[in-house]
């Protein structure tokens, strides 16, 4: 609405015979105004849900179960990569040939460690860590396993007071006389102050990065209440002698023989089965906390062997 000063007052007054019209114009272009604000806002929204859910979607885990990795598109094993964990006893061999190069251990020391972790029993098989009957109780439904374990070491040379109960105070759901595999997980993508995260979230997608290096060193420990096997630092332990390297991808029961993995690792594993005392596994899991880890202090499930089908070729010594 235009309006025309009155001098005898000083007043604002109505200019009559003023266009009704304009009112209406103005009227319009305030509510188009209001409008674009409106799906602005909206739009901003949408956006903002969508980043959301598409974080959530993320492989962000250890390779456990479909919560902890997100329900990416199922990948049948024939379509896949070389997997893991995969045979490596005498003898064994695997039919898949990989394409990706396998990283030395003089190439993964250039990489961060990002997060440690382990599984219930050994997912990998060796001539040393191959009993197995846990994980064949478990298959059969007839284990008390809460979680699906993998290959154990042997304990008959230990006396019932190396193997009796101990109470840990940092592991979760450890127990004496048992077979964990522990993952060391190193990533282009971590920093060097990172520190240490639950799952692997970091190491898939760390600094923004969508298709990192990453290398899984695996050490197999038997757990028993016995000091003379005592070591102090096992968050950064890895045996290389007689380590193998091999091609192979991310583990954990999401996957089978049918439905395999699509992320592509490096791994470098020790085929031994190291002994270490219950103090020591648990300053382990007291160490991984101080360094910023919670819920990876328990073990994860262990994933089903590798059939030869779905093995890589290549197993090497480490170089």
């Amino acid at each position: 609405m235009a309006f025309e000063t009155a001098n005898s007052d000083n007043l604002a007054v109505p200019l009559l015979g003023h266009d009704a019209g304009e009112d209406e114009t103005k009227s319009v272009k305030t509510n188009t105004w209001r409008y674009r604000i409106q799906l602005a806002v909206v739009i901003l929204a949408v956006i903002t849900v969508s980043f959301i859910l598409g974080s959530l979607a993320k492989w962000s885990t250890d390779d456990d179960t479909p919560e902890e990795q997100g329900k990416a598109a199922v990948l049948l094993c024939e379509d896949a990569e070389p997997q893991a964990p995969r045979d490596l006893s005498t003898g064994a061999t695997g039919l898949r040939e990989p394409k990706a190069h396998v990283m030395t251990m003089e190439q993964s020391n250039q990489l961060y460690v990002t997060n440690v972790h382990f599984h219930l029993g050994a997912e990998h098989k060796s001539d040393f860590y191959n009993i197995p009957n846990a994980s064949d109780a478990y298959d059969q439904g007839r284990s008390e396993d809460k979680i699906r374990p993998g290959f154990m070491c042997d304990t008959s040379s230990f006396t019932s007071d190396q193997l009796k109960e101990y109470t840990f105070q940092h592991c979760e759901d450890v127990e004496v006389g048992r077979t964990y595999e522990v993952h060391y997980v190193s990533s282009s993508a971590g920093t060097k102050d990172g520190g240490l995260k639950d799952g692997l979230g970091v190491a898939a997608a760390g600094r923004g990065l969508a298709n990192p290096m990453i290398v899984v060193k695996a050490m197999v420990y038997l757990v028993v209440d016995d000091e003379a096997f005592y070591q102090d630092d096992l968050l950064s332990n890895f045996d290389t002698d007689g380590a193998l390297m091999y091609a192979g991808s991310t583990t954990g029961p999401s996957y089978n023989n049918e439905v395999c993995s699509p992320y592509t690792i490096t791994w470098h594993v020790s085929p031994k089965c190291t002994t270490v005392s219950a103090s020591a596994f648990d300053k382990l899991c007291q160490d991984m906390v101080s360094n910023g880890e919670v819920k990876d202090v328990a073990p994860h499930a262990s994933r089903l062997l590798v059939a030869e089908e779905w093995a890589s070729t290549t197993v090497s010594n480490l170089m």
